[in-house]
């Protein structure tokens, strides 16, 4: 079993930092149950992130989390028919 630590104040000054709205975590595959972690990230209005950016923020909760992340802009989640139950981590 692989252990999924990450504070609640990493993830607040990670959400500041990057302008951050919301940040979830899929539910149907917990962090407990796999090594990998399937996030989806929904950005302040006014942020504008490059793909380079975004790659460093999928680094950055990666190197938090000492887990392997895959992270998905909110509005491509939407996207999908059969989209998975997700547990908000933070919500600004």
């Amino acid at each position: 079993m692989h252990t999924f630590e990450l504070s609640r104040e990493h993830i607040e000054e990670f959400c500041r930092r990057w302008r951050v709205a919301e940040l979830s975590i899929d539910r149907s595959n917990t962090p407990e149950q796999s090594q990998n972690i399937e996030m989806s990230v929904r950005f302040d209005t006014e942020a504008e992130w490059s793909l380079v950016d975004r790659i460093r923020m999928q680094s950055e909760l990666q190197r938090l989390s000492g887990r392997s992340v895959r992270l998905h802009h909110r509005r491509g989640v939407q996207n999908f028919k059969r989209r998975p139950a997700m547990r908000v981590l933070f919500d600004a």
